[in-house]
């Protein structure tokens, strides 16, 4: 195997052994293949990642991962088919995977850019797809099904219903219907299969809300290579293909779905991009965004409340300074003269930059989301020392504060780069959700979560860590292992769809 790995900041980079080629190069080698078994050798690669639960899997002596696998898919749906053509499923592909890998990689080692911005660079397109997936997707049923019909904003709006033609519940077990599968293709339910699983569950699902289901989740190969949306990559909108009728045995059309953790995070995590493409409003507003970023904070709140029994878990406090109305962060944890001030925002940095890894893309989107998240921070700690308002009074005995940004996104090598753009910043914990709820998970039974924020901000090198990396080193455990409170979220779901 070809590959060299990088630890930096204990976080692992894989760099694959490559060929060198131009992308015409590699479409003249793409269109000796029949683009159907080409794209059946990608989705069964895919396929066994999802299986085994690894990040990334061998096709001989070749390393993929799901991101590299759906850049190689939509480079061959983007080739001119040639009929007749070789059956990869009998061939080797080493050195067109390799080739591809070129081109994937290549500008990640242009000389023109900085080490900071290679950095991003890899790293928005290797660690997403590393995260633990039962986290998101348990996160969604406790937002949509807990919190969001307790929402004060959008009560006129079925957003699954206006946005998918579907319930929370038939999305949910349209895309489990399909993960459960061994194969990485298949056809549309018959009604006598649709009858049984009906029977066995609490949930209506119909021919009508799996054309629904195909209608949010595939496309045709030509609307894949026309798609102009919010996603890097159209196979992250639309993970399964319509590969049209492919056997002679069945007019049935046949579906293929490429990477099964792409469709998984589809509904752990992009559905909430369809909801912020549906009700985009004039001059950049959206309801949806802002009554999610509502529900997410509420979420954060009550999953601090599950892991704190003797701690003090204070929602946003009103106080009044200079005769004006003040609000405090999101959410305070306090005992004794400890407090950890906790400020949730739903975004860090945004797709351009995730692409291109630019310093002064990083650099403007940070000043427009985690600058106020810094500022909201500095300005509630500094008002608790002051003693100077009586709403907060009751803190006065506050000496070790830890102040921390929740972002939903990851936002990677975020405590390393952020204090190289405004030094300050390094007084501040960014972590993404995930990482708070492994991190709560770890510090459950002793509440430790202040002793491990304080540790890591008083050594440079732990500091700089993303928190996943920090809990597996200093902490000896496993990150990215789902939370007691998260896997009782799942069974209590499933439970009551048997009942």
């Amino acid at each position: 195997m070809n590959t060299l790995r990088a630890k930096i900041l204990d976080k692992e980079i894989y760099v694959v052994d490559t060929i060198e080629a131009t992308a015409n190069d590699i479409a003249h080698d793409v269109q000796a293949y029949e683009s159907i078994s080409l794209l059946r050798v990608i989705a069964d690669l895919g396929n066994h990642i999802y299986r085994s639960r690894l990040d990334f899997t061998l096709y001989r002596q070749v390393q993929v991962n799901d991101s590299f696998l759906i850049f190689s898919a939509l480079f061959v749906l983007n080739c001119e088919s040639t009929p007749n053509g070789i059956d990869a499923s009998r061939a080797d592909l080493q050195i067109l995977f390799k080739k591809l890998w070129f081109i994937y990689d290549k500008d990640c080692t242009e000389e023109d850019i900085t080490p900071d911005e290679i950095l991003l660079r890899f790293a928005y397109r290797q660690f997403p797809h590393q995260q633990e997936l039962l986290n998101g997707f348990t996160r969604s049923i406790y937002i949509y099904q807990k919190i969001w019909p307790n929402r004060t904003q959008m009560l006129e709006n079925d957003i699954f219903n206006e946005t998918l033609g579907l319930t929370f519940d038939q999305v949910l077990m349209h895309v489990f219907l399909w993960l459960s599968s061994e194969q990485s293709y298949f056809y549309k339910l018959d009604q006598e299969t649709l009858n049984k699983i009906n029977g066995s569950l609490n949930v209506a699902i119909s021919m009508t809300s799996e054309a629904a289901f195909l209608n949010w989740a595939s496309r045709s190969p030509n609307d894949i290579c026309e798609y102009t949306g919010s996603l890097d990559n159209a196979l992250q909108k639309y993970p399964i293909i319509n590969i049209g009728i492919v056997s002679q045995r069945t007019d049935q059309d046949a579906f293929l779905i490429l990477t099964k953790n792409c469709l998984y995070q589809k509904l752990a995590h992009y559905l909430y991009f369809d909801f912020i493409e549906r009700y985009r409003g004039e001059r950049g507003s959206n309801i949806f965004k802002t009554t999610y970023g509502q529900a997410f904070q509420e979420y954060v709140g009550e999953l601090l409340k599950a892991h704190f029994r003797s701690w003090d878990v204070i929602p946003e406090l009103t106080y009044t300074k200079a005769k004006n109305s003040v609000s405090t962060v999101d959410w305070i944890v306090s005992r004794g003269d400890k407090l950890i001030l906790l400020e949730v925002k739903q975004s860090s940095i945004f797709l351009e930059t995730k692409q291109s890894g630019s310093m002064e893309s990083f650099r403007k989107d940070c000043k427009r989301t985690l600058d106020v998240a810094f500022t909201q921070l500095q300005t509630t700690k500094t008002d608790i020392e002051a003693h100077s308002f009586d709403e907060l009074k009751f803190m006065g005995k506050a000496k070790n504060i830890e102040m921390v940004c929740i972002v939903a996104d990851p936002l990677y090598f975020g405590n390393m780069l952020l204090p190289m753009i405004r030094e300050e910043y390094s007084e501040m914990h960014v972590i993404n959700i995930t990482d708070l709820e492994d991190i709560l998970e770890v510090q459950k039974k002793d509440q430790s979560l202040h002793y491990l924020l304080s540790k890591k901000r008083k050594r440079q090198r732990l500091q700089e860590m993303d928190f996943n990396e920090y809990i597996i080193s200093v902490v000896k455990g496993r990150a990215h292992r789902s939370s007691q409170f998260l896997r009782d979220i799942f069974n209590q779901y499933f439970t009551g769809l048997k009942q």
